[in-house]
């Protein structure tokens, strides 16, 4: 059968009805927000709609289904309070109602745990999440607690510090706010709007932080314990009287009375706090209320100011300090990673990393091994107990052995997880998550080992049997060898089937169109899309990433020029600000189309890929230089490889550098296109030297202190 004729039969055979599904919202919304529309809501000062806004949204909660997944509902009703700016110039967050589900909302620990594991789609005992966190024995860490992407996020770091920053939420792991960072927003990728499909077009402003330092205020710290506000009829007899008590005085309505000079807001940082508490015992926080008054919500204290640690982080796909810039007071206490590892903590931290090739991966065994404790994979006990008498009447082969083992592991949990659950659209979005997240970071399945396979099938299989409803429905590769070829094999076979292309078609077709559209150089935004993946490594590199597809190489030649004066004139507007980064490399790569890998055509292109390489003319920088050469002669990029370097006209230092340091592959000098810039240029077979973690990062300079 030709395989056009085949992708055009599959096509209608799998369908995603979670990527079909109309926006979510909750029951009656428009009615509730048309009261909010009226002039008596309107009238209300800031706290007291913020108030209303908070109750309302906790109520449409509560009287949701016990079993439910509501963080899109949730996000589609913080929208539309931004949408009608019912708090005026202030912004709505998730972050905001967690900060009043906290103080204010006089819930019990249970009631806001559960409001938590419905909003999140998961109730699962807390001591589960020590599988992302160290949270054993009840810890609790003091303050608010970041989950963290990386700078210049890219789709993997995005999905695994999105589901790192869910599972915080769910678990409290701080006594503040669980804050998402990812620093300057999300990668501009068909996946981002896959994701935003799922969760919600608003999803990244109102649940996202995009400042690039992490800094904690009042809002962080703020405490309402042995917090006592008095009135002048309040008889002092009815207040806790003990030494760590704080008592306020208000006017009948709750107003602050006391010296302004002594108060703080939610939004004043540590650093101005630590300034105006001099020798007080505390600050008192407040809001405003109406025309020159003030609310008071609270206290900082300054024993908590004097603790070394107030808030934690946690770092996914990354781990080292270099790619975050945080408050010297946070301290991180999780790690997921899958490069090579440099942080220190005080305490045992949860630390999970892996040789894999994509973040994802180590995420979604964790979360694979947890659900299946407590899913029932979309089904109910009639259905589960239905299929299990099929597939027993069927032959023993290692496939229904397989898929009777996943449906007793079902009909197990239905009789053993009481009350917890995890709610089948939670655990299918978050497979889909990964499984985009692992297609884009080892460029559709091109970079993989055995343990990224198995990982795969398992995403694949799961998604197709909760998307069917069906736990029968299976992809699998028990017929491929376990030999030398078998990763090759094995990917290869998977992008093939008719489900996993119907998952990653439509996103690479978007990819390459999107590409193609930055290399025309429209605006400013295209070149910061194309020189967005670029990362400090080793206190003296900047080293970046271009992916491109075959198709794009057309467009990327006719304005290469452009590219080449862009990126030189960027890294020397870094160098002349850190002269201590004197190492820069950009890489070209052409990575597999959708119709490459599934017309088994990968590899099988006509253009070179490059890299592109310029140091500053210092001897400490040329030392880099040499030292980069020698070792990025071992690289696996290299084996079977025609590379050819090209150096600019007249450089002699760098001639000789390549000479003695390089002298296995073939020099040539010449004009950069129509200028002579003085940037080595190495061209190689396109698609071979694709691997900045294992075929350039191991080889990098770096600084010695």
């Amino acid at each position: 059968m030709a395989k056009s004729k085949k992708k055009q039969e599959i096509l209608p055979t799998f369908q995603l009805t979670a990527l079909q599904s109309p926006p979510k919202s909750f029951p009656h919304i428009d009615a509730l927000f048309s009261n909010f529309a009226l002039p008596d809501f309107r009238k209300l000062t800031l706290r007291k709609r913020f108030k209303k806004i908070n109750e309302t949204l906790l109520q449409l909660i509560t009287d949701s289904p016990k079993d439910s997944f509501l963080l899109a509902e949730v996000v589609d009703f913080i929208d539309r309070v931004n949408q009608q700016n019912l708090l005026n110039v202030s912004t709505f967050h998730i972050s905001s109602f967690e900060f009043w589900l906290n103080n204010f909302s006089a819930l019990s620990p249970e009631e806001n745990y559960f409001v938590r594991a419905k909003i999140v789609g998961k109730f699962i005992p807390r001591e589960e999440y020590q599988a992302y966190f160290p949270v054993g024995m009840n810890t609790r860490y003091f303050g608010s607690h970041f989950i963290c992407a990386h700078f210049s996020p890219d789709i993997d770091t995005m999905i695994a510090s999105f589901w790192g920053w869910v599972d915080a939420f769910a678990a409290q792991v701080g006594t503040g706010q669980h804050l998402w960072s990812l620093p300057g927003g999300p990668p501009s990728s068909p996946v981002t709007k896959v994701f935003q499909q799922l969760f919600g077009l608003s999803v990244f402003n109102g649940i996202a932080h995009s400042a690039k330092t992490l800094v904690l205020t009042a809002q962080d710290l703020v405490t309402q314990k042995n917090f006592f506000k008095k009135t002048a009829s309040t008889n002092l007899n009815s207040i806790d009287g003990n030494q760590d008590s704080v008592t306020v005085q208000v006017d009948d309505e709750g107003c602050f009375l006391g010296d302004w000079h002594h108060t703080i807001t939610l939004s004043s940082d540590v650093d101005t706090i630590r300034k105006k508490i001099e020798e007080r015992g505390y600050l008192t926080v407040v809001i405003p209320e109406g025309e020159d008054k003030l609310f008071p919500v609270g206290v900082v204290r300054a024993t908590d100011l004097r603790k070394p640690q107030l808030g934690t982080v946690s770092f996914r796909d990354f781990c080292n300090e270099d790619e975050v810039h945080m408050a010297p007071y946070l301290r991180p206490i999780s790690v997921i990673d899958h490069h090579k590892t440099s942080f220190k903590t005080s305490t045992p931290p949860f630390a999970l990393i892996g040789d894999v090739q994509s973040c994802n991966v180590l995420i979604a065994e964790q979360t694979m091994r947890l659900n299946d404790r407590y899913s029932q994979g979309g089904m109910t006990i009639k259905e589960i107990e239905a299929k299990i008498e099929s597939i027993s009447q069927q032959t023993a082969s290692l496939k229904n052995m397989r898929l009777l083992k996943r449906l007793l592991q079902y009909r197990m949990n239905s009789q053993t997880r009481g009350s917890y659950f995890v709610h089948p659209e939670r655990e299918l979005s978050e497979y889909l998550c990964f499984m985009y997240a692992i297609l884009d970071d080892t460029d559709l399945l091109t970079k993989m080992s055995t343990r990224d396979i198995e990982c795969v099938v398992e995403l694949i299989n799961r998604i197709l049997s909760l998307s069917t409803q069906d736990a029968t429905k299976e992809v699998d590769i028990d017929h491929i060898p376990r030999d030398k070829d078998f990763v090759q094999n094995a990917s290869k076979h998977i992008l093939q089937t008719p489900p996993m292309y119907a998952l990653y078609r439509t996103i690479y077709e978007s990819k390459e169109q999107e590409i193609d559209a930055f290399f025309k150089l429209r605006n400013k935004e295209d070149y910061l899309n194309l020189f967005l993946d670029t990362k400090e490594q080793n206190g003296c590199c900047v080293i970046g990433q271009t992916k491109m597809f075959s198709s794009n190489y057309k467009t990327f030649k006719t304005n290469r020029l452009k590219l080449l004066q862009h990126w030189l004139k960027q890294s020397q507007e870094i160098y002349e600000e850190r002269t201590v980064i004197d190492f820069y490399l950009q890489m070209m790569s052409t990575i597999a189309s959708a119709e490459d890998v599934y017309e088994d055509k990968v590899g099988l292109y006509s253009h070179q890929d490059e890299i592109w390489i310029w140091v500053p003319a210092s001897q400490k920088a040329y030392n880099h230089l040499e030292s980069f050469l020698s070792a990025f002669q071992s690289s696996p990029g290299l084996q079977n490889n025609q590379m050819t370097a090209y150096l600019p006209l007249g450089h002699e230092a760098l001639k000789q550098i390549f000479i003695q340091n390089f002298s296995a592959i073939a020099i040539v000098e010449e004009k950069a296109a129509a200028e002579d810039l003085p940037i080595v240029i190495l061209r190689f077979n396109a698609g071979s030297l694709n691997s900045r973690k294992a075929m350039i990062t191991p080889f990098l300079p770096q600084v010695i202190l």
